[in-house]
């Protein structure tokens, strides 16, 4: 063999030719690189995922009762409005909880120690949670004296 012929055949083969190969290894390290991007984005996905998820699944509600029980809240006077609201005189005219007006047909909770008026669903509820009036932070239990009401205090609605 002459040294010709080997230089020909040296041309011929597709491995040593450097145009080519030069492109295909760029274009085998891009799609390399774009699986790999796309892989760990993928699971960055599914573990910032499982994390919220584990997260909600995990967080409970817990509300301690400390409040009163229900015999003793259903033993405050429950009125009308419209009784009280003559004995009231310029007093609040609205429920300091739900923030909104009393009506005249509307029951409401009088809280004997202080005085505050609060709607029954508003008042019932927090009096089970906290055992002080929600304005004063008072007690609403009778102390050891009971305080007598006026004569022309109004005459409470039966406890439903």
């Amino acid at each position: 063999m002459n040294n010709a012929t080997a230089s020909s055949d040296y041309n011929d083969d597709p491995i040593g030719d450097t145009a080519l190969g030069g492109f295909g290894y760029g274009v085998g390290l891009s799609i390399a690189a774009l699986v790999v991007f796309v892989v760990i984005t993928y699971f960055s996905y599914k573990c910032k995922r499982s994390q919220t998820d584990s997260l909600s699944s995990s967080v409970h509600v817990v509300i301690h009762r400390d409040g009163l029980d229900a015999a003793a809240i259903s033993a405050f006077p429950l009125y009308t409005y419209g009784q009280l609201k003559p004995h009231k005189g310029g007093g609040a005219a609205g429920c300091a909880v739900c923030l909104s007006d009393f009506k005249e047909s509307e029951e409401v909770r009088l809280l004997p120690e202080c005085g505050h008026v609060f709607h029954r669903s508003c008042v019932d509820p927090w009096l089970m949670i906290h055992p002080t009036c929600p304005i004063c932070r008072n007690s609403p239990l009778p102390t050891a004296e009971p305080t007598l009401l006026p004569a022309s205090q109004p005459a409470p609605v039966a406890n439903q």
